[in-house]
């Protein structure tokens, strides 16, 4: 229910699609992977196309959709094509949120809300992993075993880990991306689904500043003290849910 509210004060349309995957749609094919991991190319490949497809979306609602009627208010568009194209992903849309805008060509700002990088350090420390945990336990029950296996699995996510893009949002933009781009990671401190270990990496490696006053300081982040700040931050925010445990 947030998004219309977002949506109306912003004066927005908004517009979205699936992240191929990692949607609702591949879960049957997702619970497979534990039973064999040689079928993880099925899952990951699937995000490198999931990465892109918003320049696909964004492109045709600014351009051959802009006449369609889900977009039109009686007999004008909704959408001015003119105007500066924003992102806003939360969870999996500001993990893989990171990937996609660093790819978009017509983001000017974004928010990846509680977003990470780096999946093989993301997945056995989410509380979203459990059912897919249970079903390694049966074909891995060595725990450290289970650890190498996800290392290994990291060289097939690498090729859409924020982890290998994160740094071409903002200080490395891409050929022909916006040189004034502006991002903002809102992290949500003790978050049982993306740990903040894995935003933290994500910091180091976009070097966007921490907003201050952090909840905790991350090793080798600048942190920008005078407020208002107008440029791009990432910023801890507390929701009192305690601290997560040591280790």
């Amino acid at each position: 229910e947030f998004m219309p509210h977002l949506a109306a004060g912003a004066g927005a349309v908004l517009v979205g699609t699936d992240w191929w995957g990692l949607s609702q749609s591949d879960v049957p094919l997702a619970v497979q992977l534990p039973q064999d991991v040689a079928k993880a190319p099925l899952l990951t490949d699937k995000l490198v196309q999931a990465a892109v497809q918003p320049i696909a979306l964004t492109r045709a609602v600014r351009g051959k959709l802009l006449k369609h009627p889900w977009l039109q208010l009686g007999s004008k568009p909704l959408v001015d094509p003119a105007s500066p194209l924003g992102y806003y992903g939360n969870s999996l849309g500001g993990i893989m949120g990171t990937t996609a805008v660093s790819l978009h060509p017509d983001v000017h700002r974004a928010v990846m809300n509680v977003a990470g990088a780096v999946w093989s350090t993301l997945m056995n420390r989410s509380s979203d992993f459990g059912p897919f945990l249970d079903i390694f336990e049966g074909t891995q029950p060595d725990r450290v075993a289970q650890q190498q296996l996800f290392a290994l699995l990291q060289t097939m996510w690498d090729l859409s880990d924020p982890a290998n893009f994160a740094d071409h949002v903002l200080k490395d933009p891409f050929p022909g991306a916006p040189t004034d781009r502006r991002a903002l990671w809102p992290v949500a401190w003790g978050d049982a689904q993306v740990a903040n270990i894995a935003s933290g990496t994500l910091q180091r490696v976009a070097q966007a500043p921490l907003l201050a006053p952090a909840i905790e300081a991350w090793v080798g982040a600048e942190t920008v003290t005078t407020l208002p700040h107008a440029g791009s931050a990432f910023v801890q925010w507390d929701p009192k849910r305690g601290v997560y445990p040591p280790g």
